[in-house]
């Protein structure tokens, strides 16, 4: 719980912010590991999720992500809407440089990867699918991807915790680059999949990290965190549910993971080392394989 003075600081950077006047209850939550989370009660009766990002998310960034939410709202599907902040865009100044974003309240609870049965891996298939027809749909990402840090910032910065080849893979990303750039929601992980009473997905949240990329490092995050076991063996069962319920839906036809995993690589690195998202569990081991994550995901996929 927030004390008085927390509070009322929170409560006049929210009626500087946004439209949705007093703020009588601040309740801490856990929805997804971005972003320190709370859900609010207004004194008109309206209740938010407050998400406060850290000043390592650009705001731009943030703001393309907010409006790409708002897009798939409007498409149906189980994204909580953004609310539009009074200066214009959907983000808002906050305590010591954060950025703070509300959302409609979004129903549901995650569940750890562990407990997802066959059934939910197949339904989170056919919704990422869903999901990433919609992306496809969604106006052009912007030329300049503010979520994306520089390289030569990141490679000032201490690589101490990564292998001596995590340059070297920043390197092949740079030189494998798309001919068609879409969005993805770049942080695809059991506690940013809510799901109803039925298990069903009620909500894909953790939402800050979309950007423009291959749609495919979200299926890779689904490979990593939901289909291979501490070991890093492949859980067959699982991904035969899922790619099989993916494949289904998907935009396009699920092509070949040699260069996606490099890009997921690249992305996982720069992420970490600015400490916006932790690493899958194991990365250092996953790293230094690449081509046999790529064989193994093809295998599974059916490529």
């Amino acid at each position: 719980m927030l004390d008085d003075r927390q509070a009322y600081v929170l409560n006049t950077l929210l009626e500087r912010g946004f439209d949705i006047g007093r703020v009588l209850r601040f309740r801490r939550v856990q929805r997804g590991r971005q972003a320190p989370s709370f859900e609010l009660l207004t004194a008109q009766g309206g209740e938010y999720l407050l998400s406060i990002f850290p000043p390592q998310f650009p705001a731009p960034a943030l703001d393309d992500a907010a409006r790409v939410c708002h897009a798939l709202f409007e498409k149906k599907l189980p994204v909580p809407p953004p609310l539009p902040a009074r200066a214009g865009g959907y983000v808002a100044p906050g305590p010591q440089h954060s950025h703070l974003a509300l959302s409609a309240a979004p129903e549901g609870q995650a569940m750890a990867a562990e407990q997802w049965s066959l059934q939910d891996l197949s339904l989170l298939g056919l919704r990422l699918a869903w999901l990433h027809r919609a992306l496809a749909e969604v106006g052009p990402p912007p030329e300049q991807d503010y979520s994306r840090p520089a390289d030569d910032a990141l490679l000032s910065l201490s690589l101490e915790p990564w292998p001596p080849m995590a340059q070297q893979v920043l390197a092949q990303a740079a030189e494998a680059p798309l001919s068609t750039r879409r969005w993805l929601h770049g942080d695809v992980h059991a506690q940013a999949i809510l799901l109803d009473a039925d298990r069903h997905v009620s909500a894909f949240i953790d939402n800050g990290l979309m950007h423009a990329g291959d749609q495919q490092q979200d299926v890779l995050d689904v490979f990593v965190n939901w289909c291979l076991d501490e070991t890093h063996f492949v859980r067959d069962e699982h991904a035969r549910a899922f790619f099989s319920a993916y494949r289904t839906l998907a935009p396009e036809n699920v092509g070949d993971f040699s260069l996606a995993v490099v890009r997921w690589a690249a992305w996982r690195i720069r992420t970490s080392a600015h400490n916006i998202q932790p690493p899958p569990h194991g990365f250092p081991q996953l790293l230094a394989n690449l081509p046999g994550l790529a064989t193994a995901a093809n295998l599974c996929a059916g490529n």
